[in-house]
């Protein structure tokens, strides 16, 4: 039998259920002024996983004076990071194409920058989560690569972004296999930058 005590357990039972749906982790965050502040970060979960995407919109810190959850935004910090599972993530508030996020930082370099950031592609049940790419330029100018372009398309799209430097031999060696693009993406950045 059925009882109002059984049914209130069950309700408490799946209310604390749904509340361990985060956990906390050593990081830090900057402020605009440079100002590195050490915090508590609450990483938003989904069943075990680390929910990637809630941390692009918004970061959640647990304040040490108040005990209370306070919410960031891209642009209330330039940046934020913590170590979780043994992988280091880097976010950065950047506006791209005219939405401003926390994107992670792949690679930071003297000529450009390397971001990337997962993004939802399609709907009614027939989307899949892919990767977009901005490579930014120090003078601010950035160039996305979403989703799977052929290589001719891709090569065509960086020779035209990085107009100005030779970068024929890297594209003759790199991205021949797409399960080889984010170590390319990096290469790639990184010869840049040593140029």
């Amino acid at each position: 039998m059925i009882t109002k005590k059984s049914i209130l357990s069950f309700i408490v039972f799946f209310c604390l259920a749904l509340g361990v749906n985060a956990e906390t982790v050593k990081g830090y965050y900057i402020k605009d002024g440079n100002d590195t502040v050490h915090a508590e970060i609450v990483l938003p979960k989904s069943g075990s996983s680390l929910n990637i995407f809630k941390l692009y919109e918004s970061l959640v810190i647990l304040d040490a004076v108040t005990n209370k959850n306070q919410t960031l935004y891209p642009g209330d910090i330039s940046e934020f990071g913590f170590v979780y599972k043994d992988k280091p993530y880097v976010l950065v508030s950047k506006k791209f194409e005219n939405k401003g996020a926390f994107v992670e930082l792949v690679t930071k370099g003297t000529k450009s920058s390397l971001f990337s950031y997962l993004y939802f592609n399609g709907g009614g049940g027939k989307g899949y989560t892919d990767i977009k790419y901005a490579i930014e330029k120090n003078d601010g100018t950035y160039l996305i690569l979403a989703g799977a372009n052929s290589r001719q398309k891709l090569i065509k799209k960086l020779k035209e972004f990085y107009k100005g430097i030779d970068i024929e031999k890297e594209t003759t060696t790199l991205f021949l296999d797409d399960n080889n693009m984010d170590k390319d993406m990096i290469r790639l950045v990184e010869d840049v930058n040593n140029m």
